[in-house]
Order: structure tokens, then C-alpha cells, then sequence
């Protein structure tokens, strides 16, 4: 980082942090609604995954 006052470092962590956050989100979307039950999955394991993506 380049940045020569805290007003421009502040800003320019925050703009990283904003942009990781959109990533890290859409990840989850995508991640969310490829997840399927494998068949030889039990129920219990299955919620337990959904739950880990969602909490």
C-alpha cells in the first residue's frame, strides 16, 4: 500500500474488505445452489453442510 495519509489507507482497506466480502458471497450463492444430497449421504450430514454454509 502506497497510501500517505489514514484517510487514504482507511479508505483503500475498506474498498479491499468491501470487494472480498462481494467475492466471499457470491462464492457461497454459487456454492449454495450446486449443493445436492449424494445418495449415499445420510439426511443428518446433509443439513449439517447446509448449515455450515448458511451460519
Amino acid at each position: 500500500l502506497n497510501e500517505t495519509t489514514l484517510k487514504a489507507l482507511w479508505e483503500k482497506l475498506e474498498s479491499i474488505s468491501v470487494s472480498k466480502s462481494l467475492t466471499n458471497r457470491l462464492c457461497l450463492k454459487i456454492e449454495l445452489y450446486q449443493l445436492k444430497m449424494d445418495m449415499r449421504e445420510n439426511l443428518h450430514d446433509h443439513i449439517n453442510h447446509f448449515n455450515q454454509l448458511v451460519c
